[in-house]
């Protein structure tokens, strides 16, 4: 079935003869005729009745005549809406996550939300530590950042939305000597320095939560501040220490993921979608809308599931 011969039909159940239809479409009667023959065989129906001075329609055809012209009447209006939305602009969001970390967690995802919602949003990404990122949302040289909900809960000026939970892992670099050590137990860790981000860009509760499953075994560690990933990388890769990333986070090749088949310490992580509603644009809001209604959706479903 084509355009032409639903056209063809059209114009022939309007001018109820096919040599005045054939006119109008300047095309040849035979032509015509042609692609009504085609149709009524892969409809199945005989849509006109044939007569010397010219043809009517069955039954049939004008059920079909009424569809046809339905369905081109919607088809007209889907093809100006689509143009319409076509020559709207492209609009740009500045979106902002931790430094070093691994976008395809979330950016093809974003991505493929957006493009079922229809939003023209480009996402433009950029990595911050948790300072930088906390002042760009406060001054509005970003839209939105996302990383670990918790760290933005104490900057009472900035709205934090829950989105997804992920996992963590210890890391200590190839040159530290329990690297070479082939069974780890968090008792290894005793006495042990714990590089975190520094106190100022990290809640109080969200640094005990990194030392609490050590303290509830009985193991006492030490904790250095440190103002970036990229800081505490430096000091992993010398050989002393340790720290606690999420999984969304680029481990360097000199790295070293720890085990603890006997004993395993879960770290989890809730991450989340940071803004500031008085420095919040238009598109802004639609993409946190879209964004946290998804992630919300989802998380009811998981809900239902279990």
């Amino acid at each position: 079935m084509t355009i032409a011969q639903i056209a063809c039909f059209l114009k022939a159940a309007e001018c109820r003869n096919i040599s005045k239809a054939a006119g109008q479409m300047y095309i040849s009667q035979p032509s015509l005729s042609k692609h009504i023959t085609l149709l009524e065989e892969e409809l199945g129906l005989r849509l006109f009745e044939r007569k010397s001075q010219g043809v009517s329609l069955t039954k049939s055809g004008e059920i079909m005549r009424d569809f046809f012209l339905s369905a081109k009447e919607q088809y007209e209006t889907a093809i100006l809406t689509a143009k319409q939305y076509d020559k709207e602009p492209v609009r740009t969001l500045r979106v902002v996550c931790i430094e070093g970390s691994d976008i395809s967690f979330f950016y093809p995802k974003f991505n493929q939300i957006l493009q079922e919602k229809n939003a023209k949003i480009q996402l433009l990404l950029e990595g911050y530590n948790y300072s930088s990122m906390i002042q760009g949302l406060q001054s509005g040289s970003i839209d939105v950042a996302l990383a670990i909900s918790c760290n933005f809960k104490e900057s009472k000026d900035i709205a934090v939305q829950h989105l997804f939970t992920i996992g963590g892992k210890v890391l200590i670099g190839n040159n530290h000597p329990l690297a070479k050590k082939e069974k780890l137990s968090p008792a290894d860790f005793r006495g042990q320095t714990l590089y975190s981000l520094a106190p100022s860009t990290m809640s109080q509760s969200h640094r005990s939560y990194y030392t609490e499953q050590f303290r509830k075994r009985g193991i006492e560690i030490e904790i250095s501040y440190l103002p970036s990933l990229s800081s505490i990388f430096t000091k992993l890769q010398s050989g002393s220490g340790f720290a606690i990333v999420g999984d969304w986070i680029m481990i360097p090749h000199n790295m070293y993921v720890c085990t603890f088949p006997d004993d395993p310490l879960d770290f989890s992580f809730d991450m989340g979608i940071a803004w500031k509603p008085k420095k919040c644009s238009s598109v802004t809001k639609e993409f946190i809308q879209i964004i946290t209604e998804y992630y919300g959706a989802r998380a009811m479903l998981n809900s239902e599931a279990k």
